[in-house]
């Protein structure tokens, strides 16, 4: 997919990968561009920084993705003002932080799974349909190393990776059939704010020694990959996991 004037949809775009990944599309010259966070406070950092062209436009909406109703309204925004998405980016995620499993409460885990994989199954869907209209697309979902390493702390956040890796598998059929590209992006330890919220409120002692001895990506490389699974037409329902090898000592 040549990406050059085409309409992006992301999730989790305040900050992180879901933010480098929009810089990356805006570098692309993508023509629209829909953002959605939680973090509302952050939207007019987001506009100034981004440095659009005069042919590209750009919305911010506060979209909680933990509510079925609030993603199926970005969807209602979108194709409104913006007609049907090339491109989706379901990038919103939490962690279990602390306490962990199982000690972390119900409340808690059904919205690890409900940000983590519920949003993204529904983003899916309602992306396909918008898609299949308008004659294909590009959905990708973000996965993680945790799908594949089990952790009894993060154990919530594990399998609803896990689920996304199969949600995105799972669409395979779809490339063939409505020329509509399903797959997940897996990356290990990145370095993004999400990693202050693995322990209580700040990094926990064990994260803090592996990192000393592991590449630890970045946002921008993780947009990097996202990028080139946009632009591959012959990827789909596959998932690309980018673990953290040692450091040579």
């Amino acid at each position: 997919m040549d990406i050059t004037g085409k309409t992006a949809l992301i999730t989790g775009a305040a900050s992180g990968i879901g933010l480098a990944a929009a810089h990356q599309l805006v570098q692309r010259r993508i023509g629209r561009l829909m953002l959605a966070d939680l973090n509302e406070a952050a939207f007019e950092h987001i506009r100034q920084d981004l440095k659009t062209e005069e042919n590209q436009e750009i919305e911010c909406r506060r979209v909680d993705v933990s509510k079925v109703g609030e993603i199926a309204g970005l969807y209602d925004r979108l194709n409104s003002r913006f007609g049907a998405p090339d491109i989706v980016f379901n990038c919103a995620g939490i962690v279990t932080g602390a306490p962990g499993f199982p000690d972390v409460s119900v409340e808690h885990i059904e919205k690890v799974i409900s940000v983590n994989l519920v949003s993204a199954a529904v983003s899916t869907k309602l992306a396909v349909d918008a898609m299949k209209a308008s004659g294909g697309g590009v959905i990708v979902n973000m996965g993680s190393t945790g799908a594949f390493n089990p952790n009894l702390p993060q154990a919530p956040y594990s399998a609803a990776k896990a689920g996304i890796v199969m949600l995105s598998q799972s669409c395979k059929a779809l490339h063939g059939e409505y020329g509509i590209r399903v797959n997940a992006l897996c990356p290990g330890i990145t370095e993004t704010a999400i990693l202050d919220a693995t322990g209580d409120g700040q990094r926990p002692d064990w994260l803090h020694e592996l990192m000393k001895s592991k590449k630890i990506w970045s946002a921008q490389e993780m947009a990097e990959q996202f990028v080139l699974l946009c632009e591959d037409d012959s990827v789909g329902g596959e998932y690309r996991v980018f673990e953290n090898p040692e450091l040579p000592k």
